[in-house]
């Protein structure tokens, strides 16, 4: 696109100020011919048509001389649009040979006055032109005054003889020529210093820049430290709200991907026994990532010499492809679960030992992740060690207080104190809060018959069959022996009545096997709402026992 003229004038302001710094000599060689040409062309010109003609005998040489100045500056200028680059040997020849033009114009112009003063005068202009048009390293510098002086001396020598004025002439000129020398040989010296402390300012910038960039590193380093430790603390207080180990991988993983920046979907995997499960999953359906099973050599780090060393996987599924068998990499992509271009990816210990990895997953680009990714994945694995003991500890400490050591339900306890808090929230929404208490059938029966061991792995049976068939937000509880504990907040009479015929069936589908034999569980059920059957909270339970005890009595009756 073609600069306008003002952009052009703008642009040569610009290399002006770059030449004025003297950064590089071929910049200010090539700007300052350019102006010394222009202004020598102007000067001649005004020259040809103002200087009287008694003052000198050859009037032409003016003209001359403008014309040989308005080629160089013309040669001057297509060195400039070629960023200061002469192409061609004449371009190289008049770059170099400027200041010999300059000073053999400024001679013949000399030698065209009339009278000895002019020419001293017209010397000394050309000598003062010749030494700051350029600059010269010293062999140049000796070549050119040298050329300078001893051409002025030879033409005064040719003109006069050795009279006077000759031996007037070279005193002067000796002295002209060595201040041009002088002045020169200051310059170039200026220009070497200037840039030998561009050079060190330059190095020192670029050290200080170093050390900034470091500095932001670490920063970052402990900007990314600091969120991930916040993260972590909000993370670790959550583990003493929920006591299952999933539900904490899983905020674990939403925070991971809200801490890194490209971060869009991932998961997390435990191993469990020899096999690896998904445990947690954004971005994916978890139920059916846990149809796959994988193994410990499945993961992308199995084949590292560091397990625990943060990699990137580029384009999943061709990665894969190379290392999953058929089945399973059918099974990923039926499941959608090959579609990320990028995954950050690291695993984590647990005791000393390897015990999951955790995933980030990115579907825009190949690159989306780089070495300060891993750095923080890496933090983010050691933060997830931490919670995972905490949460062991936790669970060894208090889960024993808070859950049935057999059948894993609430204990009576902690049903109390649930009961109590669900109560008060129904109390305050005006939601309706139903409790049902649930007691086994004939199990003395089965004690009897089968023993005790065999009692308690139908407790254990029936409680696997609760959870089997979950109730949300449902607070299941053993308040002792075979009697059952069962709160459904938000629910009234009709969804506790379907939810208790589903679990009859499922039990009356899915008997419990005692050696060779099945046993068909049956259990009786009382059910009280609030506010429908009573807004006290010791009169709903004492409701719902009387009638899971006159359901029981039905059932034997029946």
């Amino acid at each position: 696109m073609r600069r306008t003229l003002k952009e052009r004038f703008r642009a040569i302001e610009s290399d002006i100020r770059i030449m004025a710094n003297r950064k590089t000599i071929i910049q200010y060689d090539v700007m300052m011919g350019l102006i010394c040409a222009a202004i020598l062309s102007l000067i001649e010109l005004i020259s040809f048509f103002v200087v009287p003609a008694a003052e000198i005998e050859y009037r032409y040489f003016f003209l001359a001389a403008s014309a040989l100045m308005l080629v160089q500056m013309i040669g001057f200028w297509a060195i400039y649009q070629n960023d200061f680059t002469p192409k061609t040997g004449v371009q190289r020849f008049m770059l170099y040979g400027q200041p010999f033009f300059v000073i053999v114009i400024g001679l013949a112009i000399t030698f065209a006055y009339q009278g000895h003063s002019n020419r001293i005068d017209s010397f000394l202009i050309a000598i003062f032109a010749a030494s700051f048009i350029q600059i010269y390293p010293q062999k140049r510098r000796i070549i050119l005054f040298l050329f300078s002086l001893i051409l002025f001396n030879g033409m005064m020598l040719a003109f006069h003889g050795f009279a006077a004025p000759f031996l007037d002439g070279l005193r002067l000129s000796i002295m002209i020529s060595i201040l041009g020398y002088i002045y020169a040989t200051i310059t170039y010296q200026s220009h070497k210093n200037r840039i030998a402390t561009m050079f060190m300012l330059e190095k020192a910038i670029a050290k200080q820049e170093k050390h900034m960039q470091r500095l932001k590193k670490v920063y970052d380093e402990l900007e990314s430290s600091h969120k991930i430790t916040e993260a972590m603390m909000l993370t670790t207080s959550e583990i003493l709200k929920n006591d299952r180990l999933d539900d904490v991988l899983q905020l674990v993983l939403d925070e991971t991907i809200k801490l890194i920046p490209q971060g869009q979907a991932g998961s997390i995997l435990i191993l469990d026994g020899d096999k690896m499960s998904f445990r947690a999953a954004t971005g994916y359906s978890l139920q059916h990532l846990q149809t796959i099973t994988l193994s410990v050599d499945d993961l992308f780090q199995s084949k590292q010499a560091d397990i625990f060393e943060p990699t990137i996987i580029r384009n999943l599924e061709v990665f894969d492809s190379s290392r999953l068998s058929d089945e399973k990499l059918e099974q990923f992509k039926a499941r959608g679960a090959l579609v990320a271009k990028s995954v950050l990816s690291c695993s984590f210990k647990f005791a000393g030992a390897f015990f999951g990895s955790i995933n980030i997953d990115n579907f825009d680009s190949e690159d989306a992740y780089d070495e300060a990714d891993k750095v923080m994945i890496s933090h983010l694995a050691k933060q997830l060690e931490i919670i995972i003991s905490i949460h062991k500890l936790y669970e060894k400490a208090i889960r024993p207080t808070k859950y049935d050591e057999l059948t894993q339900a609430y204990s009576r306890r902690y049903q109390k104190e649930l009961l109590g808090k669900a109560f008060e929230a129904a109390k305050e929404s005006h939601e309706p809060l139903a409790i049902c208490t649930i007691d086994i059938n004939m199990f003395k029966e089965i004690n009897d018959r089968y023993g005790h061991e065999i009692g308690d792995e139908c407790l254990v049976y029936f409680a696997d069959s609760v959870r089997a068939n979950p109730f949300e937000n449902m607070i299941f509880s053993r308040v002792g022996g075979d009697e059952f504990s069962f709160v459904f907040p938000h629910a009234g009479n009709a969804e506790v009545s379907r939810y208790v015929a589903e679990l009859r069936h499922y039990l009356e589908v899915n008997l419990f096997v005692v050696g060779g034999s099945k046993e068909h569980v049956t259990f009786g059920c009382g059910v009280a709402v609030y506010p429908d059957d009573g807004k006290e909270l010791a009169g709903l339970i004492r409701l719902s026992d009387a009638r899971m005890y006159a359901d029981k009595t039905a059932m034997k009756q029946n």
